[in-house]
């Protein structure tokens, strides 16, 4: 199985769900294979995940953060 798309994943999981023969097992082996083919690749902006404190000053994590929030640039996804 090659990268899906959302929409194929959105498929494969409604299948998954539909599927009353499936035994929970198997279930969550397959929900592991669509996670692991979803393609998750982006285009464009840079995305930066973050999660964990905030240290304050010159050198913390804040004033990091605190840029990646103020650049139009970058997407900060700061709440995973």
């Amino acid at each position: 199985m090659g990268k899906l798309t959302v929409e194929e994943a959105n498929k494969e999981l409604e299948d998954l769900v539909s599927d009353k023969n499936l035994s929970l097992k198997d279930k969550e082996n397959k929900l592991r294979q669509i996670i692991e083919n979803l393609d998750v690749s982006t285009h464009g902006n840079t995305t930066v995940l973050y999660s964990g404190p905030i240290e304050p000053g010159a050198r913390g994590t804040g004033k990091l953060v605190k840029e990646f929030k103020n650049n139009a640039n970058i997407r900060l996804l700061d709440n995973t």
